[in-house]
C-alpha cells in the first residue's frame, strides 16, 4: 500500500521555479480516498484457502497518469539576469504594441520592485539605490499599517507607479496611448513571473486625484469596488477614454498603471486592466483534472478487479 501510494503522489509531482504548483492538500486528500477505496474493494469477500496462499501481487490495479507538467512561460529578454541580481525584483511589465504608436525604438518593458518597508524607496531610485530621475517601477508592500499589494498579484487591485518621462520613457506616454485605443483582445499588458504569465486586457484610461487609492478603500469589500470603478467611469475630461461595456466588478483582479497626468500636477493618469489569463490557474485546473482521471481509473480498475 505505501509503495502504490508513493508511486500515486509522485505521478502528480510538478516541477519548476516559483509559481509551478506543487500537490494541493485537496488533492492529496483525494489521493487517500481512492487508495483506500481500492483496498477497501479487494479486501471484500471471504478468501479462500488456496487463495490466501497465493502470492499477493503488489501492481497497482490502475494505470497512474503522466507525469502534468506547467505550461512553459518565456521571460522578456533580459529579465531573468536582472531578477537574479535584484532581489527587490520580483516581476516584469510589458505593453506590446506601444512603439509603434509612440515612436519609440521598443514596447514599453521593464522590471517592477518592491522595497519590503519603504513604499517611495524606487520612486527616485534605480535598483541599485542611485538617485535618479526615471526612477524604477514599483509597487507598494504597505503605507503607514495598511497593507497595499503582496507579491503575488492576487489582490483584487495592483498598483503599478512609474514616472510620466518626457521622452516616453518609463510610463511617459501611457496617456498618448490610450487616447488613440480602440478596446479588444489583442490590447493587452502582461506581468511576468519566473514561471508565470499573467495577461491583463486594457479597459480604461481616465483621470483621478492624488489621494492614495488603496489606503482609502477596501477593495475586498465587493460594495467599494464596484462603487469605486463605476464612480471612475464617470470622470469625463479630455484624456478619458474607457470601455463603457466593460468596467471592472467585484470579483475582477485589475491591475493599475498609475502616472503623473500630463501637465496636471492635481491628477494622476490611471490605466485600467482586468485580468483575464493567469497560467497559474491553467495550471492548476490542468493538475485537477489529472487527479479526477486518475481518480475515475481507480475505480473503474478496482471495479473490474
Amino acid at each position: 500500500m505505501k509503495e502504490k501510494m508513493q508511486r500515486f503522489i509522485k505521478a502528480f509531482q510538478m516541477h519548476g521555479p516559483v509559481h509551478r504548483r506543487t500537490l494541493t492538500a485537496c488533492g492529496i486528500v483525494s489521493i487517500l480516498v481512492v487508495v483506500l477505496l481500492v483496498a477497501a474493494l479487494g479486501g471484500c469477500g471471504k478468501k479462500t484457502e488456496s487463495e490466501a496462499e497465493t502470492p499477493v501481487n503488489d501492481d497497482p490495479v490502475f494505470t497512474l497518469p503522466d507525469e502534468v507538467e506547467p505550461m512553459e512561460v518565456t521571460l522578456p529578454e533580459g529579465a531573468q539576469e536582472i531578477m537574479d541580481k535584484y532581489p527587490d525584483v520580483y516581476a516584469w511589465l510589458e505593453i506590446p504594441g506601444t512603439a509603434a504608436v509612440l515612436g519609440t525604438p521598443a514596447d514599453v518593458s521593464y522590471p517592477i520592485a518592491q522595497h519590503p518597508t519603504d513604499g517611495d524607496y524606487y520612486l527616485n531610485r534605480d535598483l541599485d539605490g542611485n538617485n535618479s530621475k526615471t526612477g524604477t517601477l514599483f509597487t507598494e508592500a504597505r503605507i503607514l499599517d495598511v497593507p497595499v499589494n503582496g507579491l503575488d498579484f492576487n489582490d483584487p487591485v495592483t498598483i503599478i507607479y512609474g514616472h510620466n518621462m518626457a521622452n516616453r520613457t518609463m510610463f511617459g506616454g501611457l496617456q498618448t496611448y490610450l487616447k488613440q485605443l480602440q478596446f479588444g483582445d489583442d490590447q493587452v499588458v502582461y506581468v511576468y513571473q519566473e514561471g508565470r504569465r499573467l495577461t491583463y486586457r486594457i479597459v480604461g484610461g481616465v483621470q483621478y486625484g492624488t489621494a492614495h487609492i488603496i489606503y482609502y478603500h477596501d477593495f475586498s469589500n465587493p460594495a467599494v469596488f464596484n462603487d469605486f470603478f463605476a464612480n471612475l467611469w464617470q470622470e469625463k475630461d479630455a484624456s478619458t477614454n474607457v470601455d463603457k461595456d466593460n468596467i471592472p466588478v467585484a470579483g475582477d483582479r485589475v491591475l493599475i498603471l498609475s502616472v503623473c497626468k500630463n501637465g496636471d500636477d492635481n491628477h494622476r493618469y490611471l490605466v485600467v486592466c482586468k485580468l483575464v489569463e493567469d497560467t497559474d490557474e491553467i495550471n492548476a485546473a490542468n493538475l485537477a483534472a489529472a487527479q479526477e482521471a486518475a481518480m475515475k481509473a481507480a475505480v473503474e480498475g478496482a471495479n473490474q478487479g
